[in-house]
């Protein structure tokens, strides 16, 4: 096993001989400590390892508020869409071991990194010539640059003191909400360090582009930045991270009318957009193809699903151990059948086919309706006590609002019983299906309208409307969006009296947009 203070130590005297050792001495050394250190790497990451710089990604690996190893693909990336020459100052604001500003330095560009990270500054001064280095925190940094990079620390808010934020938001009251992640105040004090017309290139995640907590962020970049480029990842992870990142290039220029914008999304590839498709309320990077489809099915629309009906959760348990069993568990736990009622997550959607028929469960498991009226049945009641020590932990049992036999959250069991669509709240693709008398966990949600349910649900299901949807939903990591109501209740459909066929509707549809495309 490695020791991380070992290596700092190495580092350390290393560079006390390149600042004071001939060249050579200082060389040999060099290659000793990376022969020894490469010892200490697992087989399949020695390849590739050929610097200083390359050890510390392997040997020093920081968890929460660091930044992610950027591969020389992204690096090149940046570098070519960032607009910048050889007389402007340049600053990468999370240095690190300079693996960012590379191509700069070796272009002659008069770089400087910082970096809380004394060693990894110790590298990069090692390896790169000519740059300067400063040990100062970024958000606490006073002078001006022309040209600010970086891949800012990816820090949530949820990592995050409550000195920290509190010290954020007064810093920077704009952008800096309750659910502010830590890059954001990295735009707010490029912005204040910047020259006018400078530029800001930065590797951030991506979720800040439509999330509800970022609209501050959305404004303050509309209003203070141009956009000269934007790369989505789309949900794919190049960094090997669980964070979907985005380049994003900009700015301190404050544009008096309209403008084009480049994007490439993973997905689709490049494309321009308009300044004016991007909002405070979202930054969501469509195609002209998505924007056509959005304006064609509102204008055919009668009403949105907010208006057509209402969204509901599902259970949460607080325990499922206690409460989720087949049916047989709940005979030898001596538990009342009556108690009993189907239940599905929402892993058993796809295996719906007719939920309506009792011989078509897609799973053997039931939950213990477990209610206020739950006290009578003594079979269940001298089965839940081996659970109280556990369920009287939950935050409603504590503060008196639930038992400690009850459900945390057990709904409206009419609800559960009535004819209704459900949907899961993650889902690569459109999934909904009707239901009645089923009841579900919370990463399910239901739909209860007047409409005829399986024409909705054809709609919904359909190609040209799942295309539709997920312009508004957000969209998650991998191929993953996310199905919640709010977004939902923005969907417009047809009035169902108009246009009860739902193939001619859809044909419709597609025509108008093959025509659109060819004008």
């Amino acid at each position: 096993m490695h020791n991380s203070s070992s290596f700092k130590q190495d580092i350390s005297r290393l560079r006390e001989l390149f600042t004071r050792a001939p060249f050579l001495e200082f060389e040999d050394e060099k290659k000793a400590v990376l022969k020894h250190w490469l010892g200490e790497l697992p087989a399949k990451q020695v390849k590739g390892v050929f610097k200083l710089s390359d050890l510390y990604t392997h040997l020093v690996k920081k968890t929460s508020g660091s930044s992610i190893y950027t591969p020389p693909s992204l690096v090149a990336e940046l570098f070519n869409k960032t607009p910048w020459h050889l007389d402007q100052d340049i600053l990468d604001c999370s240095g690190g071991t300079g693996n960012i500003a590379r191509p700069f330095a070796q272009a002659g560009g008069k770089v400087t990194l910082m970096d809380t990270d004394e060693t990894a500054l110790a590298i990069a001064e090692m390896e790169l010539e000519g740059i300067r280095t400063s040990s100062e925190d970024f958000l606490k940094a006073q002078g001006q640059w022309d040209v600010i990079i970086g891949n800012p620390p990816w820090e949530g808010h949820k990592t995050m003191t409550m000195a920290q934020k509190e010290g954020l938001r007064l810093q920077f009251p704009e952008i800096m909400g309750n659910k502010a992640d830590l890059h954001f105040a990295f735009f707010a004090k490029a912005h204040e360090l910047l020259t006018q017309e400078g530029v800001l290139s930065f590797f951030v995640a991506r979720y800040w582009l439509e999330a509800e907590s970022a609209k501050g962020l959305r404004e303050f970049i509309l209003n203070h930045f141009m956009i000269l480029y934007l790369h989505d990842w789309y949900g794919t992870r190049p960094f090997g991270a669980g964070v979907d990142p985005i380049l994003i290039v900009l700015q301190k220029k404050v544009a008096d009318k309209s403008y084009p914008i480049p994007v490439l999304r993973e997905d689709v590839g490049t494309f321009t957009i308009n300044s004016t498709d991007l909002s405070g309320d979202s930054m969501k990077l469509l195609t002209k193809q998505e924007l056509q489809l959005r304006h064609l099915i509102k204008k055919t629309g009668a009403m949105t699903l907010g208006e057509a009906g209402r969204f509901y959760q599902g259970i949460i348990t607080g325990f499922d151990k206690a409460f989720i069993m087949t049916p047989e568990e709940a005979k030898e736990r001596g538990i009342e059948q009556e108690l009993l009622v189907d239940w599905i997550k929402s892993s058993d959607l796809r295996k719906l086919t007719d939920p309506l028929s009792k011989n078509q469960l897609v799973t053997d498991k039931r939950l213990v309706y477990a209610d206020i009226k739950a006290k009578e049945y003594k079979g269940f009641m001298a089965y839940i006590e081996q659970h109280r020590e556990r369920l009287e932990t939950r935050r409603e049992v504590k503060k008196g609002v639930r038992q400690f036999y009850q459900l945390q959250w057990g709904r409206d069991r009419e609800l559960f019983e009535s004819k209704r669509i459900l949907f899961p709240y993650k889902a690569p693709a459109s999934l909904f299906v009707t239901a009645k008398q089923l009841f579900h966990s919370a990463d399910v949600y239901s739909y209860g309208t007047n409409l005829d349910n399986n024409w909705l649900c054809q709609l919904l299901n359909s190609p040209t409307y799942d295309r539709y949807i997920k312009t508004e939903l957000k969209k998650l990591g991998g191929t993953l969006y996310e199905y919640y109501p709010h977004r939902l209740e923005q969907i417009w459909i047809p009035d169902p009296m108009e246009y009860p066929d739902v193939e001619a509707y859809l044909g419709m549809i597609e025509e108008q947009l093959m025509e659109e495309d060819t004008n």
